[in-house]
C-alpha cells in the first residue's frame, strides 16, 4: 500500500481508495448526504479536527467516490482546491482561486471553453466586486455546459476566514451559498471558529458540522495493520494509541517506523522515531512566533494541565501577557482548555506527540518522566509471562506429580551450583535461582511458612546488586505473610520490594501484577503512600494516579499518564476482594 507522509494530495484516486481505512462512517454519512441531496437544496458541510486527525484523506476519498462512482459523478463535479489558500484574501480572490482550479482538473477540448485562458486574463482585473462576478460567471457557465454541481473542497476554513481581509466577503459568499444550487462547499477546519458559532457573523447556522475525534483503539489497530501490512499485539495498539492521542497521521508514522519491532523495541525506540521525523514536530514549533513558542514550550516542560499563572511562571512572563499568548494559541487549537474553572482555566497542548517530541529532544538528554512512563508502559503492556516454576507446573510431565516435578527442578539446580563451584560467576545466580523457584513453588501449594523461610534464605544468600532476586524474593514473602493473614506485616517486604524495584533494569509485568493484588488487600490510599516514599515513585506514577483516583481524587497529569491509569484501574477490578 502506498502512504504518503503527510500529504495524500500526492495520490492517484486507486491508492487513496486502498489506503483509506479509518473514518469510514464520517464518509459513508457525507456522501449519502450528497446522494439524497436534491436539486435546490445547499447542503454545506465543515469537517473539523486538529492537524493530522484525518480532515484531507477524508476529503479526498469524497472527491475520488465521486469521480469513480457513477450516479454522483453524473450529477457532481469535484473542484478540490490547494490544502493552503494563501492567495485568498477577498471574496473575489475566493471565485478567482476557484476557477483557477477549475481549470487545473479540466483538461482543454477542441471547441470547448479554455478554463486557463479565462482565468489568465481575469486576474487581472482589479475591482474585487467584477472579479469576483466574472470569476462565478465562468464557474457556472463550466457548471451548465457540464449539466453537473459544483463540489468545492476547501481546506482550513478558520485560517481562510481569519485571513480574508473585506469585511463584506463573508457575506458576500453567503449569499451565492445560500442561493446558487449549482455550488456545494465541503470545508475543514482545525477548530471551530468565530464565523460559523457567532450569530453576527456570515457563515453561522450555513453548516452542518462534522467533528472528527480520536481514533479508538480497534481504529489504530486497523490503521497500523493497513500502513504496515502487520497484526500488532492489542497491547501494543493500545499503547500506540495512548502515546499518538489516537491522531492517525501519527499512528502512520509509528507503523511504518516500527513495524517490524517487538513490542518493547518499538518503545525502547521512540527516540529513534522522533529523530526521524523531527522535521515533521520542529516545522511546527517554528512557525510560532517568539512568544507564543515561549509560552507552549513552557506548557510542554510542565507536561500536565496548568493554568495560566503557573505556565506565565514557567515561561518568566507576566501573567496578562501569558494569557493573551494562551488565548491566540487557543485559536488555532495549539492549546486547548481542559479542566479546572471559568476563572482559573487549564490549559494543554492540543497533540500530544509534540510534547513527547519536546522533551525527547531537551538539550540535557531525554526528559525522565518520559523515559519512566515509557518503561513503565514496555512493563504494563507486555504479556504477563508465568514463572518458571508455573510453566513446569503447566506441562504435566507425567513421570512426577505436580510436587514431585517442583522438587525435581529444584534438584537439579542445587546439583548445577555444585558441578559449577562456588567461585565461578554462575554458581551464586544458580543459587539464587533454586531457591526463588523453590519459593515460589511452596507458595503456589500454601505452604505459606516455609516460604516466607526459604525467600529469607534468598535475601540472606544473594548479592547485593542483586536487584532482580531480591524484588522476586520480597514478593513472594510479602504474599506469603498475607495469605497467612498478616496484611499489616507483609508491609516491610512490600517497601522492600519497592526499593529494589527501583534498580531492575527491565520489570516484568508479573511484579507490576503483584503491585496491584497489595493494593486490593492493603487498600489504594495505604499502597500509594508507600509507592510515593519510594525510589520507585516516578516510575510507579500511573500506578499512583489509578490508586489515587480510586480514592476519589484527580490528580493533575499528563493526558497520557491518565491512559494508563484508567487501564490499571479496569484490571484492579478483576483481582479480588479478600
Amino acid at each position: 500500500m502506498v502512504a504518503r507522509k503527510y500529504n495524500p494530495r500526492f495520490l492517484s484516486d486507486e491508492e487513496i481508495v486502498a489506503s483509506f481505512c479509518v473514518r469510514i462512517s464520517e464518509f459513508e454519512s457525507i456522501v449519502e448526504m450528497l446522494r439524497d441531496c436534491r436539486e435546490n437544496s445547499n447542503p454545506h458541510q465543515v469537517v473539523i479536527g486538529p492537524r493530522g486527525s484525518g480532515k484531507t484523506s477524508l476529503l479526498l476519498r469524497i472527491a475520488a467516490e465521486i469521480r469513480r462512482d457513477a450516479s454522483l459523478s453524473s450529477r457532481f463535479f469535484p473542484v478540490v482546491f490547494a490544502e493552503e489558500s494563501y492567495e485568498v484574501s477577498t471574496a473575489g480572490e475566493f471565485w478567482l482561486e476557484c476557477l483557477s482550479r477549475v481549470a487545473v482538473q479540466v483538461p482543454v477540448r477542441e471547441g470547448g471553453l479554455d478554463l486557463g485562458r479565462s482565468y489568465e486574463e481575469l486576474r487581472g482585473i482589479s475591482d474585487d466586486r467584477s472579479l469576483g462576478e466574472r470569476c462565478l460567471g465562468a464557474v457556472l457557465d463550466f457548471a451548465d455546459r457540464e449539466s453537473k454541481r459544483l463540489v468545492l473542497f476547501v481546506e482550513n476554513l478558520n485560517t481562510l476566514f481569519r485571513d480574508i481581509t473585506d469585511p463584506d466577503a463573508g457575506w458576500r459568499l453567503r449569499k451565492v451559498l445560500q442561493t446558487e444550487p449549482r455550488i456545494i462547499l465541503l470545508g475543514s477546519a482545525t477548530r471551530r471558529f468565530d464565523q460559523i458559532d457567532n450569530p453576527d457573523q456570515a457563515l453561522y447556522d450555513l453548516f452542518r458540522i462534522t467533528s472528527l475525534r480520536s481514533l479508538q483503539t480497534d481504529e489504530c489497530a486497523t490503521l497500523w495493520r493497513t500502513v504496515s501490512g502487520r497484526e500488532a499485539r492489542p497491547e501494543t495498539i493500545r499503547s500506540l494509541q495512548i502515546l499518538t492521542g489516537g491522531n492517525p497521521r501519527l499512528v502512520m508514522i509509528v507503523a511504518r517506523f516500527g513495524a517490524n519491532l517487538s513490542f518493547r523495541a518499538l518503545m525502547s525506540d521512540l527516540l529513534d522515531l522522533v529523530d526521524d521525523h523531527s522535521e515533521y514536530f520542529r516545522s511546527h514549533l517554528e512557525t510560532l512566533p517568539a512568544q507564543e513558542r515561549r509560552v507552549f514550550l513552557a506548557l510542554a516542560d510542565l507536561w500536565r494541565p496548568a493554568t495560566a499563572r503557573e505556565i506565565a511562571d514557567r515561561a518568566r512572563l507576566e501573567t496578562s501577557k501569558c494569557s493573551a499568548q494562551l488565548a491566540r494559541l487557543s485559536e488555532r487549537a495549539i492549546v486547548e482548555v481542559t479542566g479546572g474553572t471559568e476563572r482559573r482555566k487549564q490549559y494543554y497542548l492540543t497533540e500530544r506527540m509534540y510534547n513527547i517530541y519536546y522533551l525527547l529532544r531537551r538539550p540535557h538528554g531525554p526528559h525522565s518522566m518520559v523515559e519512566s512512563l515509557i518503561r513503565f508502559m514496555e512493563s504494563f503492556y507486555s504479556p504477563l509471562e508465568p514463572s518458571p516454576v508455573a510453566s513446569a507446573l503447566a506441562r504435566r510431565v507425567p513421570t512426577f506429580d505436580d510436587e514431585d516435578r517442583g522438587t525435581e527442578a529444584h534438584a537439579v539446580h542445587e546439583e548445577l551450583a555444585r558441578r559449577i563451584g562456588p567461585n565461578e560467576p554462575a554458581h551464586q545466580e544458580l543459587v539464587e535461582r533454586s531457591l526463588i523457584e523453590r519459593a515460589e513453588l511452596e507458595l503456589i501449594y500454601g505452604r505459606n511458612e516455609s516460604a516466607i523461610e526459604v525467600a529469607g534464605q534468598v535475601l540472606e544468600s544473594c548479592l547485593p546488586n542483586s536487584a532482580e532476586s531480591r524484588l522476586r524474593a520480597h514478593i513472594i514473602r510479602a504474599k506469603a505473610i498475607i495469605a497467612d493473614g498478616g496484611v499489616e506485616g507483609s508491609q516491610p517486604d512490600i517497601k522492600a520490594a519497592l526499593t529494589a524495584l527501583a534498580n531492575v533494569e527491565t520489570v516484568p509485568r508479573k511484579h507490576l501484577r503483584a503491585l496491584l493484588e497489595f493494593s486490593v488487600h492493603l487498600g489504594a490510599r495505604r499502597l500509594r503512600e508507600l509507592v510515593e516514599a519510594s525510589p520507585s515513585a516516578s516510575f510507579l506514577l500511573p500506578l499512583t494516579t489509578a490508586l489515587a483516583q480510586e480514592e476519589g481524587l484527580q490528580p493533575r497529569v499528563a493526558r497520557e499518564v491518565e491512559e494508563v491509569a484508567l487501564d490499571i484501574r479496569v484490571e484492579l477490578k478483576t483481582l479480588s476482594v479478600p
